[in-house]
């Protein structure tokens, strides 16, 4: 008996309905909790008669009359299937009902342990549950997880679907953090009798086929015997059977999938052996044996099933986020392995949007190797649009208390200065400058000022947006959003703790680096060149400083910028420990604002040396390049709406 399956859209959605009539007519019966591990019980407090093994009693004993035809006509049927059983009695029954917003958990257990003494599979008979999901179920409600293979499996379901789980599986369901109900009935179903004593240890009702029931389309039974030869590219993937005793009962009619709503894309793939070859030699194991690359092999088989694809997905991205290191420093065959199984499952989806989101992560998070591939992929999914003409949106106004320039000195300003004079005053002597009139045939200047352009261009894609104050900020938080949601949601309602920064934004989505040219002076020291935007409104980076160089282009809006000479460093208090070690400054800025007295008083009483440091500020206009060398600090604020695009290059030695 396999471990754990997954039968899609096994029940209608009248069916669905009654159950959850039920679900919510007990939860407010008797509400879950804690206490009650959120099971609603439709039994009655002391039922009578025979209705531990006659159906009738038994549905007369329950508080409510239960969708007879799901518990003992569908899932008896798709039950027996998974045991290799011709015929299964009911064994238990109640839902399970996790309130929204709480922390409750079950932790990982198999149902044989906790529900029988003593239960081995020699001496007991083997039993199935059928977990039933009444509404959409994922990692945010507290779907199922299931382990296999040493690995753990996000169950993510959509409501009517049911989770088929054998006895002896290890499994585990998380809390439910949404602002709904997350609901499952759960019925238990046996392949003979499960006695205790004298009688049966719960339920022993015989289910017994009535005529012929229409069965649910098995939609690819998914887990876990993906392993082996799959269809030919471009097949429908065929459901995997239940082991059967001989002789083996009929196969369940099978038909054609549902359409597509788009045609499959004529595009050549990544290379998936070369992918698998690459992941089999860090687990120093057999394919077959190695749960690092099972699903990875699974999916290889199986390349026309976008579940497969999910899996493979879901386990890199699981290894790339391991708490223990930035995902970057993950080893580079799991990222190659997610821009694999990206591109494959985005291929396979229905939903462009959600092809495309999928697609979009592949590009931030893989390997690089498949880069054109993924950008080819999202070109046939997102075609670029007609010419925008508007009309343009509206921008949000300047920020009226913005900062004012304070410094006595000014800054170098050179106007269109040529390489060599850019190298011997600026960059061979590590001196600052605005560089005036470079940028003014970059189209981005006057396209960009309108957010309707990136809107038109972008607006589906998928960007990292930081929410908080600054990246220093402890409630300071990324979320990943399609632009569109980004320039409505908050730029264009002047929303200041939101930042699109550090990104880049012009390798993701080519339409966009159209706008922007390279910089002539990058071709000053070695090494190449990173370009990175950074889009918001009234935004801040803290006082921090780079180990490149660097050049700031202003394409829209205005920003305060402040810098201080390496000299300085001593007195403006370097953090001094974690991932923003001698890189960030502890200071705040508007800690030391004379408007607030008592704030400031605190700020010189930490930090007594910063106000006898030596500074430089400026306000950068449109059309404007700041040149900050390596180790330069720099505090920079958007007054407006404002979109900047960074140059770094030629790392400093250290």
């Amino acid at each position: 008996m396999r471990p754990f399956a997954v039968i899609r859209e096994a029940l209608t959605e009248a069916q669905l309905e009654a159950l959850r009539g039920e679900a919510d007519a007990l939860a407010a019966e008797a509400p879950p909790s804690l206490e009650n591990g959120c099971v609603c019980e439709p039994l009655k407090d002391q039922p009578e008669g025979d209705w531990r093994i006659d159906r009738a009693a038994y549905v007369a004993a329950r508080k409510r009359p239960p969708a007879e035809r799901v518990l003992f006509e569908v899932l008896p049927r798709i039950a027996e299937q998974h045991l290799g059983s011709s015929q299964v009695v009911l064994f238990n029954e109640h839902y399970v009902v996790k309130p929204p917003c709480t922390s409750v958990e079950f932790r990982w257990h198999a149902d044989a342990e906790l529900q029988i003494p003593g239960w081995s599979p020699e001496t007991c008979p083997r039993y199935v549950s059928c977990w039933c999901a009444l509404d959409d179920c994922d990692e945010a409600n507290g779907c199922l997880v299931v382990k296999h293979a040493g690995e753990a499996v996000p169950v993510r379901c959509g409501a009517g679907d049911v989770v088929l789980l054998a006895d002896d599986c290890v499994h585990s369901s998380g809390a439910n953090a949404s602002s709904s109900a997350r609901r499952a009935y759960y019925a238990q179903y046996s392949s003979a009798p499960i006695v205790a004593g004298a009688g049966p240890l719960r339920l022993a009702i015989p289910c017994p086929p009535p005529a012929p029931v229409e069965l649910p389309v098995q939609r690819a039974v998914l887990f876990p015997e993906l392993v082996g030869r799959g269809p030919p590219a471009g097949a429908a993937p065929a459901p995997v059977a239940a082991p059967a005793p001989k002789p083996e009962p009929p196969a369940a009619p099978t038909t054609a999938p549902p359409p597509r709503k788009r045609p499959r894309l004529n595009l050549r793939g990544p290379d998936v052996d070369d992918c698998l070859r690459e992941l089999r030699a860090i687990t120093t194991q057999a394919a077959v044996d190695a749960p690092d690359a099972s699903l990875l092999e699974a999916a290889a088989a199986n390349q026309g099933n976008e579940e497969a694809w999910r899996l493979v997905c879901d386990k890199a991205y699981q290894v790339l986020h391991d708490p223990s290191r930035h995902w970057r420093d993950a080893p580079i065959e799991w990222r190659r392995a997610y821009a694999v199984a990206a591109y494959y499952r985005a291929s396979l989806l229905d939903d462009v949007e959600e092809a495309v989101r999928q697609a979009d992560l592949g590009l931030m998070l893989g390997d690089t190797r498949h880069r054109s591939q993924l950008l080819e992929l999202i070109e046939a999914l997102d075609p670029e649009p007609s010419t925008y003409e508007g009309p343009p949106w509206k921008s949000p106004m300047p920020n009226s208390c913005a900062r004012s320039v304070s410094s006595s000195q000014d800054i170098l300003r050179l106007s269109a200065p040529s390489i060599s004079t850019f190298k011997n005053e600026c960059f061979d002597v590590s001196t600052p400058a605005v560089l005036e009139g470079c940028i003014e045939h970059w189209p981005a200047l006057q396209k960009w000022s309108d957010l309707g352009y990136l809107d038109h261009v972008a607006g589906r894609r998928l960007v990292p947006v930081e929410l908080g104050r600054h990246y220093l900020d402890e409630k300071m938080n990324e979320q990943l959003m399609p632009l569109s949601s980004f320039l409505r949601e908050y730029v264009q309602r002047g929303d200041a703790q939101a930042y699109l920064a550090q990104h880049a934004l012009l390798d993701q989505i080519p339409r966009l680096r159209r706008d922007i040219a390279s910089h002539d002076y990058c071709g000053c020291g070695e090494g190449d060149v990173i370009q990175n935007a950074w889009i918001g409104y009234g935004t801040i980076s803290p006082l921090h400083r780079d180990k490149s160089h660097n050049l700031l282009a202003q394409v829209v809006g205005a920003k305060y910028v402040r810098l201080y000479a390496p000299s300085e460093s001593s007195s403006l208090y370097p953090v001094s420990d974690g991932v923003h070690r001698d890189v960030s400054s502890q200071i705040d800025l508007d800690a030391f604002s004379p408007t607030n007295p008592y704030k400031r008083r605190e700020a010189l009483r930490k930090f007594p040396l910063f106000e006898s440091a030596s500074y430089v500020d400026l306000i950068l206009l449109k059309g404007e390049v700041l040149y900050i060398p390596p180790g330069w600090w720099h505090y920079v604020e958007a007054l407006e709406y404002s979109c900047s695009v960074s140059s770094w290059w030629g790392r400093r030695r250290e």
